[in-house]
């Protein structure tokens, strides 16, 4: 098994793609940020199946191995207040959602779509 020590591209402040070609992994950075807008920023395989990770500026909004991660794409019973693009990603929409109590902002990266449940 290949180890990358992506705390080392973090405290470097890299910015580009880290490729792990023997296992198809790869690992997108910003400035030592996890960051893609046009995609997931990381792909990796655990097992027998890939895993997607959606980064923005270092923060996770969404992973396919995440427990309960349909719920954070979840609209059922929730309105779609509307969709625009976020201010400094254009490729990234904005959703606002009402939900019971509150209005929150989604942020939905080019390949997220799929795992929407409306």
């Amino acid at each position: 098994m290949l180890y990358i020590d992506l705390d080392l591209y973090k405290k470097q402040k890299f910015t580009g793609i880290i490729e792990v070609e023997n296992n198809d992994s790869f690992f997108n950075f910003k400035e030592g940020k996890l960051h893609c807008e046009s995609g997931p920023a990381i792909k990796r395989i655990s097992g027998d199946k890939f895993i997607y990770e959606w980064y923005l500026e270092g923060i996770l909004l969404f992973s396919t191995n995440m427990r309960n991660h349909s719920k954070i794409l979840d609209f059922t019973d929730k309105v779609v207040l509307n969709k625009s693009p976020h201010s400094r990603y254009p490729l990234v929409q904005v959703y606002k959602v009402l939900f019971k109590d509150n209005i929150e902002n989604r942020y939905v990266i080019p390949g997220m779509e799929s795992y929407i449940i409306e």
